[in-house]
C-alpha cells in the first residue's frame, strides 16, 4: 500500500500565496452593503439539536470558500457536445488545465478574493489547483466578525458540534466572487451506506446464497449471476478511485485477493490534510469498497483510495483532488447524506467539481442510501428524502436490490431491497434540490416530471443476500448500496478497457449514455428489469422506477452495447455550380461533414464526363452526377446526393454567321471545334463571323467516310471552314 501525503509545505505555501498578492486592489469600503449568502444553515439538524451556548471565541476553525465557475453556460453547452455521438467534439474530453483555463476563476479574480478576505482578517492558507476552493483558518471570534455569524455549540444524538444559526454575510463586491463557504458547522457526518445481515438473515443465507465464506457472494458468484463470465475485458490498464473517510488494513485486502485467487492489485492511499490512513470505526466500508472493485474488475492496474476528514470541507477537498489528478476515469463513493440534512451551498460546491469531472471524462457512481425512500427523520419520524451526492445530476446514483441465485450460481430472481422491520432498503425518490435533467425528460414512468429522480441503476444490496468480505482478520457478510456502487464502477472499468480498444472515448459522465441506451429495443438484453417490491414507498415496475432506476446490469448485453463503435451520421454538401458551358471544364469540390473524400460518378457521360473531380461538358443537356461517401470506422455511409448541372451552348459574339451540317445517310457523326456542332443527321449553329471552324467526321459502325460536299471538299475526315459568310457542309458516308 502506497501512501501520499498532500499537505503543502509551509515554504511552498508562502510562495504560492505570494504569487497571488502582487497587484494593487481596491478594497471594499466599510460602507459597502453586505449581502447574505443563503443556504449555509443546517436548519433541519439544528431543529433536532440542543443549544449548549456560545462556542469558545478562541477556537480555531477551518473554512473552505468555493469560488464560482466562469462561463458556466458555455461549459454546459460543451458538455452537451462532449456526450453527443453525432457531434465532432464527442469524447474530446478536457484536461484539468484546459478546464481551469476556460472555466475556473482567473488568477486575477482569485487574487482579488484573497486580498479582500485578508482585509476582513481572514488569511488564505491554500488554493486548489482548479482555483475553485480556497482554505481559510482563523479563530471563531475573527470569523464571526468577518462574516456576521454567531457560533453556538449544539448536541444531537450524543454528538457535540458547532454551527451558526445565522447565514454569513459578505460585502457585495466580495459576495459575487464567492459561491459558498464550508466549515461554518460540523453538524453532520457522512454515513457509509453499509448494512450487516440480521440474525434471521444469517440463518437463511447458507441455503439461498453464495459460494463465499459464511454464504456470501464470491467474485465468481457476482460474475455468474450478472452475466460477466463471457466478457474477456477485465479492466486492464484502468485505474479506479474511491472517496473514503477512513483507512483499511492492507493485510485484509491481500488475504481476500489470495483466497479468491485474484491478481495482486496495488492500492495507493492518497491522504488529504487531516487524514491518517489508519483504520477506524468505518474501516469496514473502505475494505468492502476495495475488495468489491477487485472482485468485479480483476484486471485493473491500481485502486486509488483518496482519504480525507469526514467534514464538508474534507469532502470537497477529496473530490477536487480526484478531479485535478484525473488519474482514474471511474470513481465510486459509498458515503452519503440526506439532501435535507445537508446545505444547498455545499451541494452547489460539489456540483461544480462534478461538472469538471464530467468535462474530463470521469464517471462517478454513488450509493443512493440504505434507508429506502426515507433518507432522514424529522421529529423522529421518517421523511421522504434522497441522498447526496447520488442525487446530483452529474453523478450516477446506485440503488439496491435483493438477488436470489439460481442453479449453478446463476441469476435466479431479483426484487427491490427493503425491510420495513428495520427501515432499510435501497435509496430512491425525488430530489428537492436539482431540477429534472434533460436525459430524464423522456422517461414516462418516473415519479416526478419537474425534479431529478433517483436512483439511476441498482445492484444486489440486501445484507441477507450480501457479499463475503474479509475484514479485521475474519470473514463477514455485508450489504447495502455501498456494495452496489463499487461493483458498478468495476463493470465500467471493463467497459472502458474495451471502448479504448475500439477507438472510443471512456464512458465519462454516464447518465446521458445510460438513459439513451436503456430507452431502446435492447433494454431487456442489457438490464434485469426489476418489477417486484418497493423501497418502503416507491414501487418497482416495468422500465424505469424510483425504487431501482433502470435495474441491474445484464453484463454481457450491456457491455456489448456500451462498447459498440459509435458511427456518426454524415451528410454531403454539393457544389453550388448550376451550369457548365459546353466544351469547358470545372473542378468539383463537394464536401462531406465527416471530412472524408466524396466519390463522384457521371450518370450522363454523353452530356458530361469526369476525370477525377474535373467535369467537362461534352454536349448540351442535363448532366446528372451521383455524390456518395461510403463511411469509415467512425462514420456511417452518407445518403447519396444527385447533383444536376445544365450544360449550355456557348454564346458567341456578334456578328454571327450560320453553319449548317448534314450527314448523308445518317451513317456517321459530326462535331466542331469550337463547340456548336454535334449531331448525326442535321445540325446548325451560329458562330462569330470570321471564325475558323474545324469539323471532324466520324463514321458509324460498319460505315466509312467517303468525302465532303459544299463548303468542305476532299476525302480527309477533318476539314476547316472559315465563316466569312453563312455556309453549309455535308459529310458523305458509305
Amino acid at each position: 500500500m502506497k501512501m501520499v501525503n498532500t499537505a503543502m509545505s509551509r515554504p511552498l505555501l508562502l510562495l504560492f500565496l505570494t504569487a497571488f498578492l502582487c497587484l494593487p486592489v481596491v478594497w471594499a469600503g466599510e460602507d459597502d452593503p453586505k449581502v447574505t449568502l443563503k443556504g449555509h444553515v443546517p436548519s433541519e439538524v439544528l431543529k433536532k439539536a440542543k443549544d449548549l451556548g456560545l462556542l469558545d471565541p478562541q477556537q480555531y476553525l477551518f473554512l473552505t470558500f468555493s469560488l464560482p465557475l466562469r462561463n458556466k453556460a458555455h461549459l454546459k453547452a460543451t458538455l452537451e457536445k462532449l456526450y453527443d455521438p453525432q457531434n465532432p467534439a464527442y469524447g474530446q474530453y478536457l484536461s484539468p488545465k484546459t478546464f481551469r483555463d476556460r472555466y475556473a476563476p482567473t488568477v486575477a479574480e482569485t487574487r482579488e478574493v484573497i486580498r479582500q478576505l485578508a482585509h476582513l482578517g481572514l488569511s488564505a492558507r491554500k488554493v486548489s489547483s482548479n482555483r475553485l476552493l480556497m482554505e481559510v483558518a482563523a479563530p471563531a471570534s475573527v470569523i464571526q466578525k468577518a462574516l456576521g455569524v454567531e457560533f453556538h455549540r449544539y448536541q444531537f444524538q450524543g454528538r457535540v458540534f458547532h454551527a451558526s444559526p445565522w447565514e454569513p454575510k459578505l460585502p457585495k463586491y466580495l459576495a459575487k466572487r464567492v459561491l459558498a463557504i464550508s466549515g461554518l458547522d460540523d453538524a453532520v457526518k457522512r454515513v457509509p451506506r453499509i448494512t450487516k445481515p440480521s440474525m434471521v438473515d444469517q440463518v437463511l443465507m447458507a441455503s439461498v446464497q453464495g459460494s463465499g465464506p459464511q454464504g456470501g457472494l464470491s467474485p465468481s458468484d457476482i460474475a455468474s449471476a450478472y452475466n460477466l463470465q463471457s466478457i474477456s475485458a477485465t479492466g486492464t490498464g484502468q485505474m479506479l478511485a474511491l472517496l473514503q473517510m477512513d483507512g483499511f488494513n492492507q493485510s485484509d485486502i491481500t488475504f481476500y485477493q489470495q483466497y479468491f485467487n485474484l491478481p495482486a492489485i496495488p492500492v495507493e492511499t492518497i491522504l488529504m490534510p487531516g487524514a491518517t490512513g489508519f483504520p477506524g470505526s468505518n474501516a469496514d466500508e473502505v475494505t468492502l469498497d476495495i475488495e468489491l472493485q477487485m472482485a468485479s474488475a480483476p484486471g485493473i492496474s491500481r485502486i486509488l483510495a483518496y482519504e480525507g476528514p469526514n467534514t464538508n470541507a474534507g469532502i470537497l477537498a477529496i473530490f477536487s483532488r480526484i478531479a485535478n489528478d484525473n488519474r482514474a476515469k471511474t470513481v465510486s463513493t459509498s458515503w452519503g447524506l440526506s439532501e435535507m440534512d445537508s446545505t444547498t451551498s455545499f451541494m452547489k460546491s460539489e456540483n461544480q467539481i462534478f461538472m469538471q469531472m464530467a468535462a474530463q471524462g470521469q464517471t462517478l457512481f454513488a450509493a443512493s442510501g440504505d434507508a429506502g425512500a426515507y433518507d432522514t427523520t424529522v421529529n423522529n419520524k421518517p421523511v421522504l428524502s434522497v441522498d447526496d451526492p447520488a442525487s446530483q445530476p452529474y453523478v450516477t446514483g446506485v440503488g439496491g436490490t435483493r438477488l436470489i441465485l439460481g442453479a449453478g450460481q446463476s441469476y435466479g430472481s431479483e426484487s427491490v431491497w427493503s425491510n420495513g422491520a428495520n427501515q432499510s432498503g435501497g435509496g430512491g425518490g425525488i430530489s428537492q434540490v436539482w431540477p429534472l435533467p434533460d436525459w430524464q425528460q423522456t422517461v414516462t414512468t418516473k415519479a416526478s416530471n419537474t425534479m431529478r429522480n433517483v436512483p439511476d441503476i441498482s445492484l444486489n444490496s440486501d445484507p441477507a443476500t450480501g457479499y463475503s468480505i474479509y475484514y479485521r482478520g475474519g470473514w463477514t457478510v455485508l450489504g447495502g448500496t455501498s456494495c452496489a456502487a463499487p461493483i458498478w464502477s468495476g463493470f465500467a472499468a471493463r467497459v472502458n478497457q474495451q471502448r479504448i480498444a475500439n477507438g472510443l472515448p471512456s464512458l465519462g459522465w454516464f447518465n446521458p449514455t445510460l438513459y439513451k441506451t436503456a430507452q431502446t429495443l435492447r433494454y431487456n438484453n442489457d438490464f434485469h428489469d426489476i418489477t417486484q417490491g418497493n423501497n418502503l414507498y416507491y414501487s418497482a415496475g416495468p422500465g424505469y422506477d424510483n425504487a431501482t432506476g433502470w435495474g441491474t446490469f445484464l453484463g454481457a448485453g450491456l457491455f456489448q452495447d456500451l462498447t459498440a463503435q459509435v458511427k456518426v451520421p454524415q451528410t454531403i454538401t454539393p457544389d453550388a455550380t448550376a451550369t457548365l458551358i459546353w466544351g469547358q471544364s470545372i473542378t468539383l469540390s463537394p464536401v462531406a461533414s465527416s471530412g472524408l473524400l466524396v466519390q463522384i460518378v457521371s450518370n450522363t457521360p454523353a452530356i458530361c464526363t469526369l476525370n477525377g473531380a474535373i467535369l467537362t461538358g461534352v454536349s448540351p443537356g442535363s448532366c446528372l452526377l451521383t455524390l456518395s461517401q461510403s463511411g469509415s470506422s467512425s462514420f456511417l455511409p452518407a445518403t447519396d446526393v444527385i447533383m444536376t448541372i445544365n450544360v449550355i451552348e456557348p454564346l458567341y459574339k456578334a456578328p454571327l454567321k450560320r453553319l449548317k451540317t448534314a450527314s448523308m445517310g445518317a451513317l456517321g457523326h459530326l462535331v466542331s471545334d469550337p463547340v456548336g456542332i454535334d449531331c448525326g443527321t442535321y445540325c446548325e449553329n451560329y458562330f462569330t463571323q470570321g471564325t475558323s471552324v474545324t469539323l471532324t467526321a466520324t463514321p458509324g459502325t460498319g460505315a466509312t467516310f467517303s468525302r465532303w460536299r459544299g463548303a468542305c471538299t476532299g476525302r480527309n475526315p477533318v476539314c476547316k471552314v472559315r465563316l466569312g459568310i453563312s455556309k453549309s457542309v455535308t459529310a458523305i458516308f458509305r
